[in-house]
């Protein structure tokens, strides 16, 4: 079968279309590769197949720059891929659009030299023997030293790998699944079983992944040995506030549980609420609570206060976090693009995040007389939020603190902690 002209275009016009249409709906929010990936493939099949005689292919494809592009096309997906990811590495972001197009520049000029003194005498000339050999050796060299460096787990002796090492970037041991009140399977659970599982319970810390990052604070207060009656269990899931009302299924079926654990045992004195208070009530993220207004969760959250303190219980309130670290900028590198460390975290930007829920707060908390303990009164100064001391780094991600951060909280503030959880009278 041969293709007459018309069909030729007609495949070289769909390639075109389709090539547009993967470049215009293709975003980061869709799943690739799957089946939009058919879209570039298909489009560049029709391009080949229309062959050189189609319109588009003869007159655009064929011009000078675009048979230069095409020639340096394989060495510019060499280089653009690690220099875009290096810089991303040193600056624990992505680089700012300044850097990025530099970046673009670097890699064209890098793959046209590659192309011109790399490829072609490579690929042309005599000599073939002597080029397999060098080639073969470069790659063996090349395979011999990634084995090196996976088989020691990356470079260790790097400044940055052994900031890496000490700390954390998750917290598992802290965040333990919930089936010991829940009785159900796991739900993005986020309990700890705290300090002396086998004791009874004295204090109650219930909330969200937020409430279950103060976990190593009480963990590493409890191990200070101030009060030897102490004994903490916290339960929460992720997006879970405490409110069932307002929240996810999932929430509800845990706080039903806690609500009956509490109730059965006499020894629990104390409860603590603690959850990223201002995603819920700002509404920052709020994909558990779309259609719930400042108010409705303000009512909800005095109606929680009340419930716990009907029930005999002490209620304490830990407001929400310092948010918006890039706690990994915080290793130290040999090499950064920028003078600035991305290791700050202006109160200024803090204080936007935290948004207005203490104004709510506060004034319904004194009149109740409950306790509140701020973590920014000592994480925080006039200007800066406080993220590292210079080996640990005290956060996780944007606003889960690490267990460094904990024992940070609790060594700092002692003697308030000693305070709020004592024993009542």
């Amino acid at each position: 079968w041969q293709p007459s002209q018309r069909q030729l275009q007609i495949a070289s016009t769909l390639g075109v279309l389709l090539l547009a249409i993967g470049f215009y709906r293709i975003d980061r929010n869709r799943p690739y590769p799957g089946s939009w990936a058919l879209l570039p493939i298909l489009g560049s099949f029709c391009l080949i197949f229309a062959g050189p005689t189609a319109w588009f292919n003869r007159f655009v494809l064929s011009n000078r720059l675009f048979v230069w592009i095409g020639l340096i096309s394989f060495p510019l997906y060499l280089w653009h891929w690690p220099i875009l990811s290096y810089m991303r590495i040193v600056e624990s972001e992505a680089p700012a659009p300044y850097f990025r197009n530099l970046a673009v520049l670097a890699s064209v000029a890098l793959a046209w030299m590659t192309y011109y003194f790399v490829e072609k005498p490579i690929r042309s000339g005599g000599k073939n023997t002597l080029k397999i050999a060098v080639l073969a050796s470069l790659v063996t060299a090349l395979g011999v030293a990634g084995w090196v460096i996976h088989t020691n787990n990356g470079m260790p002796n790097r400044t940055a790998a052994q900031a890496d090492g000490v700390n954390v970037w998750n917290n598992l041991a802290f965040a333990k699944s919930c089936k010991s009140i829940t009785h159900a399977p796991e739900e993005d659970d986020w309990c700890n079983m705290g300090n002396a599982p086998l004791k009874p319970t004295t204090h109650v810390l219930l909330g969200d992944s937020i409430g279950n990052a103060f976990a190593p604070m009480l963990q590493a207060y409890a191990e200070q040995g101030h009060d030897d009656a102490f004994v903490f269990k916290q339960f929460g899931r992720g997006l879970c506030h405490g409110m069932p009302e307002i929240g996810l299924p999932n929430c509800k079926a845990l706080m039903t549980a806690a609500d009956m654990y509490i109730s059965q045992n006499p020894s629990i004195k104390t409860v603590i609420l603690a959850s990223s208070w201002p995603q819920y009530f700002e509404g920052f993220e709020r994909e558990a609570m779309s259609d719930v207004s400042k108010e409705q969760f303000k009512t909800a959250f005095e109606q929680y206060v009340v419930h716990y303190q009907n029930l005999g219980k002490r209620v304490i309130v830990f407001l929400a976090p310092p948010e918006g670290v890039n706690p990994r900028a915080c290793l130290v590198r040999s090499i950064r693009l920028k003078k600035t460390s991305n290791c700050n975290l202006l109160k200024t930007d803090a204080a936007l995040t935290d948004g207005e829920y203490r104004s709510h707060f506060l004034s319904f908390l004194a009149t109740k007389q409950v306790a509140i303990f701020d973590p920014f009164r000592y994480l925080c100064d006039e200007k800066m939020c406080n993220v590292t001391d210079g080996t640990y780094i005290y956060y996780l991600d944007e606003k889960h603190f690490s267990v460094f951060g904990g024992q940070f909280l609790a060594k700092v503030a002692s003697d308030e902690l000693k305070q709020l959880l004592a024993k009542p009278q």
